[in-house]
């Protein structure tokens, strides 16, 4: 997945240099050193402007420019990105001499507005204005300037990230004769940047909310604070559209009436369009589902978080990405949002409706949307947990009968109660061989059908194809027990050893209940969270099945 670039990030809470030899406001017509003999270039990638030393490579140009493509939505500014002097340190006399002459050329051009890219350039203080302040008095111009360290996020985004500090930091504009103004801590800034400035940073029942690019996380009080380098900040802002990502790796326990509380303090047109992200390993469904009754609307849920491949061109989409319980990018499910509505006056939740999927690319499209054709006689269709083949005349599988696994890449066989014949083996290779090595090893064979010919042909093409399990529904009535026999005396029992299929999380299952003889598991808050992290046909993800157990008779 594409990291942000911290190149700008110098040290965090870092502002402008406390003192310099010179700087450009110094003397607006006085680049002394214009001219000097190896003085480094004004770098220009697609109308973005850098200044630096000859020694800083801290900027690589694919992300300058991803930068360029971002703040060119701002026709109107010019951005200028100053790096540091040589070796790393404070801006030096060449530095603000070239960027003098730099905002000489803008001024005479007839620029009016400049984006100063430039850590703490924007820190205000009184009895000590800073550098933007400077530059606008002095050159005459509305300067756009940050009053702390500056992110490049995944887009060519700026995020100036938050601190201790009363209403956070971010972005500032600085006019002549005018007081300076915060705009927020997004460049250029979405459309949405005010109306989510509104939310509380701490909800009634205790969660934390703080500003991402994107637009904001949810989290307990109780669970750290991100760090820059988690994957909530590496979500690309959508202009149009704010994301809340709710919880985090082992930090899920977000009630639905909580995220209904912070999608409530936005105005009624910015609230349509937020969009749910997982930010842990938990599915958003159900709470989705519950949110949207809260609301009386529908809200969209997101199936992993919106991350954008590494080396992605500049404009590229993000696509939805799930977490594995490491915290790092697992795999990117097929089906990338769904619509969920409120329950019905009878108590009855809709079916989600899908609003994007990503078919597999090297197969042709099928006869329904979300379906690609494998042979003559099986297709397979996307859904929220995997994919899944069926018969072209037989019923379609559901889009959400599995919750989402971060671990698992459903792949299911079949309807049901329907026989599953040999003929879906060509077709299940063609599938397994396009998903790539990566995919098919988190991948799970989910057999539905009833097999005709036996197990055997499927486990060699799972081998075959390195898909490490088979699951099989079977339909059949539960087993009768047969006459009571006396049992014989039990034997010593073993060392218990720990298999290494005891679940996604690596835990071990519990050989007894809890106290009330009911697995034990994480306290629900809220309307509908019960089920929302759990794997279908399994245990919640993070919890034991059986609970811890003192021994028999105990």
């Amino acid at each position: 997945m594409s990291r942000w670039s911290s190149a700008i990030h110098r040290r965090r809470g870092r502002s402008a240099p406390e003192r310099a030899p010179r700087d450009p406001a110094a003397a607006p017509g006085g680049a002394g050193r214009q001219g000097a003999v190896g003085a480094p270039p004004v770098e220009d990638i697609d109308g973005l402007l850098l200044v630096r030393s000859v020694e800083d490579d801290s900027f690589p140009l694919t992300t300058l420019a991803e930068v360029a493509h971002a703040v060119g939505v701002d026709a109107d500014i010019v951005t200028v990105m100053v790096g540091s002097a040589a070796g790393g340190g404070p801006a030096d006399d060449d530095l603000w001499a070239r960027l003098g002459a730099l905002l000489d050329s803008l001024r005479s051009t007839g620029v009016g507005r400049v984006r100063l890219v430039m850590s703490g350039a924007g820190d205000d203080r009184p009895g000590r204005p800073c550098v933007a302040r400077r530059i606008a008095d002095a050159w005459e111009l509305e300067v756009l300037a940050p009053d702390g360290a500056v992110l490049i996020t995944p887009g060519g985004g700026l995020f100036v990230p938050g601190d201790a500090r009363p209403g956070g930091r971010g972005w500032w504009r600085f006019a002549p004769g005018e007081a300076p103004r915060k705009l927020g801590p997004r460049a250029p800034a979405p459309a949405w940047q005010e109306a989510l400035g509104r939310v509380p940073a701490r909800t009634t029942g205790g969660c934390v909310v703080e500003q991402i690019p994107a637009g904001v996380v949810m989290r307990p009080a109780g669970a750290p604070t991100p760090d820059l380098d988690d994957l909530c900040f590496a979500v690309p802002a959508d202009h149009e559209r704010p994301t809340v990502v709710v919880g985090a790796p082992r930090a899920e326990d977000v009630a639905a009436d909580e995220v209904a509380a912070v999608l409530a303090a936005l105005p009624v047109g910015q609230r349509s369009r937020v969009r749910l992200a997982p930010g842990g390993r938990r599915d958003l469904l159900r709470l989705g589902h519950a949110v949207a009754g809260l609301l009386g609307g529908e809200v969209e849920v997101l199936t992993g978080l919106p991350l954008l491949a590494d080396h992605a061109p500049p404009g590229t989409a993000p696509r939805p990405t799930l977490v594995g319980a490491d915290g790092a990018p697992s795999w990117q499910p097929f089906v990338s949002s769904v619509m969920c509505g409120p329950a019905d006056a009878e108590g009855r939740t809709p079916a989600p409706r899908p609003l994007g999927s990503y078919p597999p690319a090297w197969i042709p499209r099928g006869t329904h949307p979300g379906t690609v054709l494998l042979t003559d006689r099986w297709q397979a269709t996307v859904t929220r947990a995997g994919l899944a083949l069926w018969e072209r005349d037989g019923p379609r599988p559901p889009l959400a009968a599995l919750a989402v696994d971060p671990d698992r890449c459903a792949v299911e066989l079949g309807a049901p109660g329907r026989p599953l014949d040999n003929s879906v083996l060509p077709a299940l290779s063609r599938l397994l061989a396009g998903l790539g090595s990566d995919v098919r090893a988190r991948t799970t064979l989910l057999v539905r059908g009833k097999l005709m010919s036996g197990e055997g042909e499927l486990r060699r093409l799972a081998a075959e194809h390195g898909v490490p399990g088979i699951r099989y529904v079977t339909a059949g009535p539960p087993r009768v027990p047969g006459p009571a026999r006396r049992p014989a005396p039990a034997p010593l029992a073993p060392p218990v050893r720990v298999s290494s299929s005891s679940g996604p999380t690596g835990q071990v299952v519990g050989t007894g209940s809890g106290p009330s003889g009911q697995p034990a598991g994480p306290a629900v808050r809220g309307t509908a969270e019960g089920a929302a992290g759990a794997v279908a046909g399994g245990a919640p993800g993070g919890t034991l099945a059986g609970g811890p157990a003192r021994g028999a008779g105990g």
